[in-house]
């Protein structure tokens, strides 16, 4: 057999593997938000807030799986490392989910809530506040390494990862606020931000994922 059909036949399944993994991922993750569905308590007003967290997730995750970090030097994967690490602080810190807060109260707190919302995982230290959102901190987990890989490939390219910053449209709204219009119309595009801020966000995130995955395949195949 021509080797070069062999090679195309292999791709191919493991291609069809590859599909049928994510079928299964899908088939499971619907089953998940139909029985949430059903057997919530309260009313649900708008199905893509369910949807959401597996979108987030699932990009995620596929876009880990996507690239490899190239070959570098125990220095440059440090640095690369450290600035990664800072990246992630910086975005856990805009979106609200780290902060510093002085406090006699202190403890863990475990918080249920749909599929991807929740578990919410919640800290209240003497000095250090923290609240995690799964699909969101997943989310933001995956953008430091595509930025992480990104660095190790391309200095240059890595400059798309800062768009990540602006995922949590809502968290920034009020430092861009005052830069948008006059102040009778600000108030208006506030309320456009808040209540479109998850679905801005889902779509800003999408954008980051894309941008830097798209990068990191140029690089490597340049």
């Amino acid at each position: 057999m021509n080797p070069a059909i062999s090679l195309k036949m292999v791709s191919l399944d493991r291609l069809i593997a590859t599909d049928r993994r994510w079928v299964s991922v899908l088939t499971v993750q619907a089953l998940t938000m139909i029985v949430y569905a059903t057997l919530a308590g309260t009313e649900i007003t708008a199905i893509r807030y369910l949807i959401y967290p597996y979108i987030w997730i699932d990009v995620a995750v596929w876009a880990v799986l996507c690239v490899s970090p190239s070959s570098a030097s125990m220095r440059a994967r440090g640095g690369a490392m450290v600035v990664s690490a800072g990246y992630l602080a910086v975005m856990l810190y805009v979106a609200g989910f780290v902060g510093y807060v002085h406090t006699s109260m202190a403890g863990w707190r475990v918080i249920s809530a749909a599929p991807g919302w929740g578990p919410m995982i919640a800290y209240q230290g003497h000095w250090l506040r923290l609240y995690l959102v799964p699909f969101q901190a997943v989310g933001y987990v995956s953008l430091a390494y595509l930025l992480y890989v990104t660095l190790l490939d391309s200095i240059r390219a890595a400059i798309s990862g800062i768009f990540g910053l602006i995922t949590c449209v809502g968290c920034t709204w009020t430092l861009v606020a005052p830069l948008v219009g006059v102040a009778a119309g600000v108030s208006t595009v506030g309320t456009i931000f808040y209540d479109w801020s998850y679905d801005l966000t889902t779509l800003v995130f999408l954008a980051t994922v894309a941008l830097l995955v798209h990068g990191i395949k140029q690089n490597t195949n340049s």
